[in-house]
């Protein structure tokens, strides 16, 4: 019970760090994009180009006809399955 109480937190962790960066703009262009760092996990940079290119896989390239929550979802469940 314990491990999936800490689970859920970070998730929920991962969930906001992505929304807060989704929501910055960044002028330094595609490739600082594709460099920047999505999560941390145990020493391991997840870079959020990876995350969006599940994103990607999962919705067969039709991100852009999912909701916020839908997006954030997506990208919990990419996360989790990278961790």
């Amino acid at each position: 019970m314990h491990r999936t109480v800490k689970q859920t937190i970070t998730a929920a962790f991962l969930a906001a760090t992505l929304i807060s960066l989704g929501a910055c703009s960044n002028s330094g262009g595609a490739d600082s994009k594709d460099n920047t760092i999505a999560a941390t996990v145990n020493g391991k940079n997840i870079l959020l180009k990876e995350v969006e290119q599940g994103v990607s896989t999962q919705s067969g390239g039709k991100q852009a006809q999912l909701s916020q929550l839908e997006l954030a979802q997506a990208r919990l469940q990419v996360l989790g399955g990278l961790i």
